[in-house]
């Protein structure tokens, strides 16, 4: 049976010369492999283009409950993310985001508030003159949608507790915790004051992948996450 679905696109692997396995996450039946056939193909009516991470996309799918790959009848880029798309830097910032979402997303089921959720911050990565700070933004936000964001700053809390998701006044030896300038920015996220003024700084990414660690089980940081790094803070 055919069904419309809205996705974004995370990676994808070439089966054939001219075929793909695209990983998407849907609002409808959440994280699905998808055969798509004549990519590869001259006249392709779907590209290798339209398939790049956090392509946002319309769809026509068939869907199987019993069935690891599905298949995939029509797609459109819905909206067309210029920046991702144009600018090799905010690719990269993509790319990186989109390994976080494969590896921290596992449930096959539709969950729209999610996807509403994420559709809107990587439309926000796509125009935000500060990529690296939107996608903080992103993946704050994602650890409050999976259980695990940090309780906002109190009066007192300097030290932010990785393990336990909360700032505290005194450091304890058998918990992980942020840097003091990863815990500053993160407060500064959680209580939405000074944003502009935010300059995202490298131990941040480092400490909120560290977070994500803790708290996902077989969770590990991105293949991009170097070159990320080497782009944006070895300059």
């Amino acid at each position: 049976m055919l069904h419309k679905v809205k996705a974004i696109v995370l990676r994808t692997t070439r089966y054939s010369e001219t075929s793909v396995i695209a990983l998407m996450y849907t609002d409808l039946f959440g994280m699905q492999s998808y055969m798509i056939n004549g990519v590869r193909k001259q006249k392709a009516k779907i590209t290798a283009g339209m398939l790049q991470p956090l392509c946002l996309v319309d769809a026509e799918v068939y869907h199987k409950t019993q069935g690891d790959i599905q298949r995939l009848n029509e797609l459109r880029l819905e909206p067309v993310l210029n920046g991702i798309l144009s600018d090799p830097s905010r690719g990269v910032v993509a790319m990186f985001a989109a390994e976080v979402l494969t590896r921290a997303i596992r449930e096959e089921e539709g969950q729209q508030e999610l996807f509403d959720y994420l559709s809107h911050h990587i439309q926000l990565l796509d125009i935000h003159p500060q990529p690296l700070f939107a996608l903080l933004q992103l993946l704050l936000g994602l650890s409050a949608r999976l259980g695990f964001q940090p309780e906002a700053r109190g009066a007192g809390g300097n030290w932010l507790n990785l393990t336990e998701g909360r700032f505290e006044a005194q450091r304890d030896q058998r918990s992980a915790y942020a840097r003091p300038e990863s815990a500053d920015q993160i407060a500064v996220l959680l209580d939405q004051r000074l944003l502009n003024k935010l300059e995202v700084k490298r131990n941040t990414l480092r400490d909120m992948l560290l977070l994500y660690q803790l708290h996902l089980p077989g969770f590990k940081p991105p293949k991009a996450t170097d070159m990320l790094e080497e782009l944006f803070f070895m300059a």
